[in-house]
């Protein structure tokens, strides 16, 4: 049996899925999931996955997502009845998956394999209720819902700045429409940062310093030199929408910016300033509650292994070794036998030897 395969097919497979363009089955067969596959039981997957994971589905140029469609114009729900939803999804996928067969060799077979295994992943560490789970993102299950690298106030924004089309009008009036819902967004994400907290889960204070310069940044500049303003303005002009359309359009996303946005991502700010003070000293997430368990979770979701984590750093420490007496041996070779590899690969970089010219005879000399 061979199937179609859409980008959201493929974004929960974990798939290429800039290589596969947004499809809809115009018209879904319904078959017994017991015996067989469609195209319909995984589109009926993803989109009821995707409802959870719009940043995701925006990020990926999904059907949903795109000219304005309803995935495009609100971020994700972190409050905790959001996450409870999303985790109640996974599991909810995860099962209906497990009843799923097929008969013969075929494609769909080497995809229900790795939707799977996307799908446990997704539901090994439900029990531990804080933190987000997003295994279609780098951050697998994030113990921390806002931190300096990730989170809404960073990835969402980025979202909106680089990958959310902005072709039509319609695209146009889902991007403000999402700036001016901030206030909601935001308060549902302080909502689960203390119910977190409640749940025994505080993240370090040195990042929650250190996420503050983060909204600093979001909340110091004027409209006319903001990021997000700019790519807005930028992506409508490369999009050939009018004059007129683009005025219209930036004076309404300016308000948004002002009136909801900022007071929105200063509502955060607020919050994290006052958790700060309170924050673990501890940097690692085995200091949390079940902290160890988090831990093996995403190095199964994310390492792919079954090696457990004291397995793999005893693997990382003796490569340590073996690459160290390695480089020892070339250091030894070049005359350099005093002082550590770090010092002697400081004096190799430094040896006049090893210093070029920055033009085009220095590179030449350099690849000779």
């Amino acid at each position: 049996m061979t199937i179609g395969f859409s980008r959201r097919q493929g974004l929960l497979g974990g798939l290429a899925i800039t290589a596969s363009a947004p499809t809809l089955a115009a018209k879904r067969k319904k078959r017994n999931a017991e015996t067989n596959l469609d195209l319909g039981p995984l589109d009926e997957i993803a989109d009821k996955l995707l409802v959870h994971l719009r940043e995701t589905a925006t990020y990926n140029g999904t059907s949903g997502a795109l000219n304005g469609g309803l995935l495009a114009r609100q971020m994700d729900d972190y409050s905790p009845a959001g996450e409870a939803s999303l985790r109640q999804a996974y599991t909810d996928a995860h099962d209906f998956m497990a009843r799923i067969r097929i008969r013969g060799d075929s494609p769909a077979a080497r995809h229900v394999g790795t939707i799977n295994a996307i799908l446990e992943n997704a539901t090994r560490s439900s029990v531990i209720p804080y933190g987000r789970i997003n295994v279609l993102t780098f951050t697998g299950h994030s113990p921390y819902v806002v931190s300096q690298i990730s989170g809404p106030h960073i990835d969402g924004i980025n979202i909106m700045m680089e990958q959310q089309a902005l072709g039509s009008p319609k695209a146009v009036d889902a991007w403000i429409e999402k700036l001016d819902a901030f206030p909601n967004s935001f308060a549902g994400v302080i909502e689960k940062m203390r119910a977190d907290r409640a749940a025994g889960c505080i993240p370090p204070k040195i990042l929650l310093e250190k996420t503050l310069p983060v909204l600093d940044d979001f909340l110091a500049l004027s409209p006319a030199d903001h990021p997000l303003m700019k790519a807005f303005a930028s992506k409508m002009l490369r999009a050939g929408l009018s004059k007129r359309t683009r005025s219209t359009a930036i004076k309404r996303a300016v308000l948004a910016l002002e009136k909801s946005a900022k007071p929105a991502l200063q509502a955060l700010r607020d919050e994290i300033a006052a958790l700060a003070p309170d924050g673990r000293i501890d940097s690692g997430v085995w200091a949390q509650p079940q902290g160890d368990a988090l831990y093996a979770a995403n190095v199964i979701a994310q390492g792919d292994t079954q090696l457990t984590p004291d397995e793999i750093h005893r693997l990382g420490a003796d490569e340590i070794s073996r690459i160290a007496a390695e480089m020892n041996g070339i250091l030894a070779g070049q005359g350099l036998t005093k002082g550590g590899i770090g010092e002697r690969m400081a004096a190799l970089a430094k040896d006049p030897k090893n210093l070029f010219a920055d033009s085009d005879t220095g590179r030449e000399a350099l690849l000779s």
